[in-house]
Parts: C-alpha cells; structure tokens; sequence
C-alpha cells in the first residue's frame, strides 16, 4: 500500500526530495506555464460568458504552444473544480452541464474525438503546494501519447519472503525502483494556473 502510493506520488507530484531528476506530470520545468491568464478562478466558478471564451481558447491556446503540429487529447483539471461541472452552463440552456459543454467542444475541435476530461487531486492547491512548490490549482492540456509523456518503473515491486508476524497480519521484504515522469515532446503539454 505505501509502495501504491509513492509511486502515486512520484508520477504526480515527483520526488519531492530531487524534483530536477525525478520530476512528475505536475512539476516539469520545461512545460509552459500560463498564470492567471486563460483560467484565472476555477472553471464552475465561471459566468456563462467568462467559461464560453476559455473554451474557444483553450485549444488555440495549446496549438500555438506547439506550433500547430499536434491536437491535445487530455484536460486534467483540479478534482475539487472538475466536481462542480454538472452545473447547467447557463439558465438560458439548462439541460446542458458545463462539464458536457467542454467535452462536447473538445470532441468537435479535436480530429478523431476521443478526448479525455479528467479530475486529479495534485492539481489542487491543497496537494501540490509543499515541498512541490506549486501551490496553485494547475489544469493540464496535453497530448496523452507514449512518445509525449511516460513514466517507466525499471523494476516493479518484488516481494523476497512472505510471512506473518502474528498469523493475522502479513508482513514481507521486497524491492522496487521508480522512475519520474519523463516528458519527451514539452510543447505538447500546457499548464494553466490560477491561484
């Protein structure tokens, strides 16, 4: 379980204790990083009008970071901001969630569909300040591909001997490496923050 949740930890956020070697998906240094200008309070925070003009943007926004030569397929946004999307977009259009909004806008502008919205709680404030010094609600427009973003685990969790110490509750001895996130293509990732 503590194994589970290092490397939980490692892949998000990276090792805290050497974020230059073995940074996460939330702490590159070289992923661009647009601060309080696309998104500037959370998205089901927004006015119907301040969340229809952060949608036309957001792609673009992302196009030109790479130069147009790829179309992002994932948007991780803060789980507490992603739990307040089902709220209808406007009282004008009240049988249509903001969250459906963004995922049906996604799904046109993006050549074959197939786009990814999820929640991640490192993009939150509360999980990513510390010793990862983001400290800011952090949403990512990316393209989710093996020859963009991976994270290899060179040796997975090994367990040497197995016992108990009680008959009840196991106990064993094993070993494991990790590795941080490695980001081959940066253009083809996007920060937004807000604070």
């Amino acid at each position: 379980m503590d194994y589970d949740l290092g490397v939980q930890d490692v892949a998000f956020i990276g090792d805290t204790d050497d974020l230059t070697n073995y940074p996460g998906l939330y702490t590159q240094s070289n992923v661009n990083i647009g601060l309080n200008t696309l998104i500037t309070t959370n998205i089901s925070a927004m006015t119907t009008t301040q969340f229809v003009t952060m949608v036309a943007s957001l792609i673009s926004t992302f196009l030109a970071n790479c130069n147009q030569t790829r179309f992002p397929n994932t948007f991780i946004i803060p789980q507490d901001d992603y739990a307040g999307l089902a709220v209808p977009l406007s009282p004008t259009y009240p049988n249509i969630s903001m969250l459906s909004y963004l995922q049906q806008a996604f799904d046109m502008i993006v050549p074959g569909g197939k786009f990814k919205i999820m929640p991640s709680a490192y993009g939150m404030t509360a999980y990513n300040g510390g010793a990862a010094g983001i400290g800011k609600q952090r949403y990512i427009l990316m393209r989710r591909d093996i020859d963009t973003v991976f994270q290899e685990l060179p040796v997975m969790y090994t367990t040497t001997a197995v016992g108990t110490n009680n008959n009840f509750n196991f106990q064993n001895v094993a070993y494991a490496q990790y590795a941080g996130v490695t980001v081959l293509k940066p253009l083809e990732m996007y920060y937004f923050d807000h604070t």
